[in-house]
């Protein structure tokens, strides 16, 4: 049975006019790498991107909570974690290609799994406020990531950032078609992309412009995040 997240981005790349392969067609664009097969080789507007679709089953730490409760970033974050070191391992053998590397997540089981903004950074390192010691009341702060994110050192086995990630995408249907029944039932989608600052071969933020597609990127080291992502 076909997975239904790989089949909701298949919905989003022909509302978006790309042409694609799926996994078992990939050898008429690329060769095939380690035995790994992406779920998409994708291709529009002069650039080719390779794409891990990774769909969430398992309950995740906000199933089944009532009322007001407080969870821990790690926990939010683990399960996020997790998908992403299985998709990168189908991406990384691809990375002499030179073209952009993708992971789309995809919550349509409702699982209990937090993919909003907030969260997602902590991939880049545990958000905290740095503060100068010494300093009085109209001190100077910043916010930095520290180094136990999934793309930082000593996550996974790993040294150093997971460069060959161009960006962590989310994709949900668009809010006025999320109540359609069912699931795999096609309906406009939507795609929230999250761009590696570090990447080294960022995703043009142009190949996804519709007005319902959202991106967080960094400039200057500044985190630019929509407010209604």
């Amino acid at each position: 049975m076909r997975d239904v997240g790989a089949l909701r981005f298949e919905w989003l790349l022909r509302q978006r006019d790309f042409e694609f392969v799926g996994e078992q067609r990939l050898e008429e664009r690329i060769e095939i790498r380690d035995g790994k097969r992406p779920d998409f080789f994708v291709w529009r507007d002069g650039t080719e991107f390779l794409v891990e679709v990774e769909s969430f089953r398992a309950p995740g730490p906000l199933a089944g909570l009532r009322g007001v409760r407080t969870v821990s970033s790690k926990r939010l974050i683990k399960p996020i974690g997790n998908a992403i070191q299985h998709a990168r391992t189908q991406l990384r053998p691809y990375t002499e290609l030179r073209i952009p590397l993708v992971i789309v997540l995809d919550d349509h089981r409702r699982v209990g799994i937090d993919l909003s903004a907030s969260v997602l950074l902590h991939l880049f390192g545990e958000l905290r406020f740095v503060v100068p010691i010494g300093a009085g009341r109209d001190h100077e702060w910043s916010m930095e990531h520290g180094r136990d994110g999934v793309f930082r050192t000593g996550h996974g086995g790993d040294r150093g950032h997971k460069r060959y990630i161009s960006a962590i995408a989310v994709l949900t249907p668009n809010p006025a078609s999320a109540h359609i029944e069912p699931v795999d039932r096609e309906r406009p989608m939507r795609l929230k992309v999250m761009h590696n600052p570090d990447a080294l071969v960022p995703l043009p933020r142009s190949l996804f412009s519709a007005t319902e597609d959202y991106h967080a990127f960094q400039t200057d080291g500044v985190w630019q995040i929509p407010r209604n992502w």
